[in-house]
Parts: structure tokens; sequence; C-alpha cells
């Protein structure tokens, strides 16, 4: 499939985006050096098959649905197989330095801050806010509204509207309150 972009889509002449099956709808912008559509890492496996280190030739669609502003230095992965599909849905903010694995679903008006990894088959709902910093393991699921501190490691589902710190993320009430009792223990 032929990649279609909107007219009213802004992309900067820097930015790359894959000549085959992407799908960017009206009034996106994509900012400087943002790679868009590319294809995924090897794996361990393809290594130990082939004896070579390539990028694995996926077959699947990027779609960014509209007005959605993607910053710069981004690298967002196609889907996997032909019937797969990464989408970053309305209204997405993502800012620089982003790396966003295939496969993703990123809700509406969810804000990327950034230097996070966001790697496969992870599904982000809609109005949440990732911290800079933060990596988000594949196959996770991010509720609506939740929010992911800055430099958070999920390694577990997040429910909606809970707010996840640390590394480990763990609720961040309860990381406060153990980074409190620890502080007290040092002090006496």
């Amino acid at each position: 499939m032929k990649t279609s972009i909107d007219p009213t889509t802004e992309i900067h002449p820097t930015a790359y985006v894959n000549p085959e099956n992407v799908i960017i709808e009206k009034n996106v912008i994509i900012g400087p050096l943002s790679a868009v559509g590319i294809n995924g890492l090897f794996t361990a496996r393809d290594y130990i098959v082939t004896g070579k280190k390539h990028r694995k030739d996926l077959k699947g669609q990027l779609i960014i649905r509209e007005k959605s502003d993607i910053g710069a230095l981004n690298a967002i992965v196609l889907g996997s197989e032909e019937n797969d599909q990464t989408i970053i849905d309305k209204n997405v903010l993502i800012g620089n330095c982003n790396s966003i694995g295939h496969d993703s679903f990123i809700g509406e008006e969810t804000i990327v801050t950034v230097n996070t990894t966001i790697l496969g088959h992870v599904v982000i709902g809609r109005k949440c806010r990732i911290g800079p910093g933060a990596i988000i393991r594949e196959r996770i699921k991010v509720g609506d509204g939740a929010i992911i501190s800055m430099g958070a490691v999920v390694t577990q589902d997040v429910e909606p509207g809970k707010r996840v710190t640390g590394n480990f993320a763990i609720d961040h009430d309860l990381f406060l309150t153990d980074l409190k009792e620890k502080i007290s223990q040092e002090k006496s």
C-alpha cells in the first residue's frame, strides 16, 4: 500500500516518512529528523538463524490521526505483520527523542514528553501523560488518564487514573511513603 499523506500535514524537510504503509491524516505536524514508519530492529532469533544483523522488514501500517504533533528526532515503527497497525490517535503530542515500537496504540490527547521508550504491542489509553525518560515494556496496557512519572520503568499494566513512579514503577503515593521511611531511617 502506498503512503497517504493529507495535504494539510506539515512535514519538516529533514523528516523521513516511509513511502509504503503510512497513513497521515489532516493537520499533523512531523518535526525535524523524525523517522515515521520505519522497520523494526533485528531480533536475537533472526540473528541466530541468519547470522546477520538486519532490520526486520515489517509489513503492517502506521496511522497518525488528525491534529497530532510529532516533535524532533522521534522513531515510530510500522505494524509488524500485514494486518497489524501502530496507531497514534487524534490530538496526541509527542515531544522530542522518543521511540515508539511496532503494533502500539497511543490514545487520544495523550502527551509523550521526551526521551521515552515505548516498546512493541503497548496500549496507552486516552489523556495519559508519559514523563521524560520513561520506559514502557512490551505488551503493557496503560489505562485512560494514567500518569507515568519521569524516569519510570513500567513492567506491569497501569490502572486508569493511576500515577506510577520509580524503577520498577509502583503507585506514586506508595513510592513517596517508602522514600520518606527510608530517609527517616537514615537520619536516625
